[in-house]
């Protein structure tokens, strides 16, 4: 699996949907404990990370690990398979708009070191989770540290009070937003840029004001063909325009040569970032690092490089600029 994991940048990538329930009440979760419990981590199909999640008690079943959803999910097969409780219906934020999705109890919900309890959770679409059993999102990540070692292949949930395994980690500071939306500030050239680390996501994309404030300074805009984004109760967006961007600076860090699908969606004005130039870091450009890990405690991104910091993370151009 490690060598399916050097993933760079693909013309004919597939972007998946994050998610967002602003209707859910706020997931009851344990207080942080002590230790950590690492979990084994796979890819789905589309090259998003998974662990394995007990649903009331029953398990383990994969469900896709996403930083960009503040909600957790189920897929139908598997709320039919537990014979899952209905708990009627709600709204459901994805990339493209909001729509109605069927609501499951839930008892509790487990990964490792995380347990959520009496959950109503929404049921998607099996074309959002690639075969995958559901989606953990950050519901229950308050107080923690979310930690994936791409060495190790393994995905821990831990007590944020506790020290980072090894040496090498880059620290940039960020601020919460909508729960545990995790926003930090970076720059290209004198451009503020907001960026998203969107684990849901295989394919690093932006909004338009970033490739706007791009442009008039000469970057590279390009049509590309065949780029796909699949998003729960839409049907697939062909996007067909990217940037290349040589330098994104942050605290620690530094994005090198990456390559942004461009396109105005939903999702940036539900982030309230329609106007605000962002990137959405997807696993294009994650995977290139030994580690990454969220303090969802103190709003503090974390990368493991391969070399000394600053932390550089370069995605290859090939097939697109």
């Amino acid at each position: 699996m490690r060598a399916a994991m050097r993933m760079t940048a693909s013309r004919r990538g597939v972007l998946a949907a994050a998610l967002s329930c602003a209707w859910a009440p706020a997931a009851r979760a344990g207080p942080p404990v002590p230790g950590s419990e690492a979990v084994e981590a796979d890819l789905d199909l589309v090259g998003r990370f998974t662990a394995p999640v007990h649903v009331n008690g029953i398990g383990p079943f994969r469900f896709i690990v996403d930083t960009g959803a503040n909600r957790s999910a189920l897929s139908r097969a598997l709320a039919e398979r537990l014979a899952l409780p209905s708990a009627g219906e709600g709204p459901v934020h994805a990339f493209t708009g909001v729509f109605t999705a069927p609501l499951a109890r839930v008892a509790s919900l487990r990964s490792g070191a995380l347990e959520m309890n009496n959950l109503d959770l929404p049921i998607i679409a099996p074309r959002m989770l690639a075969r995958a059993d559901g989606l953990l999102g950050v519901d229950g990540m308050t107080g923690r540290r979310l930690v994936f070692d791409f060495n190790d292949d393994e995905i821990r949930i831990e007590d944020a009070t506790r020290s980072l395994r090894g040496g090498g980690w880059g620290a940039i500071q960020a601020e919460r937003r909508f729960g545990n939306l995790i926003v930090a500030d970076g720059e290209v050239g004198r451009i503020a840029v907001r960026m998203i680390v969107d684990t849901g996501a295989n394919q690093s994309f932006a909004n338009p004001p970033l490739r706007d404030a791009l442009r008039t300074r000469g970057a590279r805009v390009q049509a590309v063909t065949g780029t796909r984004l699949l998003a729960a109760g839409a049907a697939p967006i062909v996007l067909d325009e990217a940037i290349f961007i040589p330098r994104i600076a942050f605290d620690g860090m530094e994005l090198l040569n990456v390559v942004a699908y461009v396109d105005d969606l939903y999702i940036f004005q539900l982030w309230n970032l329609a106007e605000t130039p962002t990137l959405v870091l997807g696993m294009d450009l994650i995977t290139q690092v030994r580690g990454l890990a969220v303090d969802y405690a103190r709003g503090i991104i974390h990368f493991r490089g391969r070399a000394a910091a600053p932390v550089r993370v370069g995605a290859s151009t090939r097939g697109v600029f």
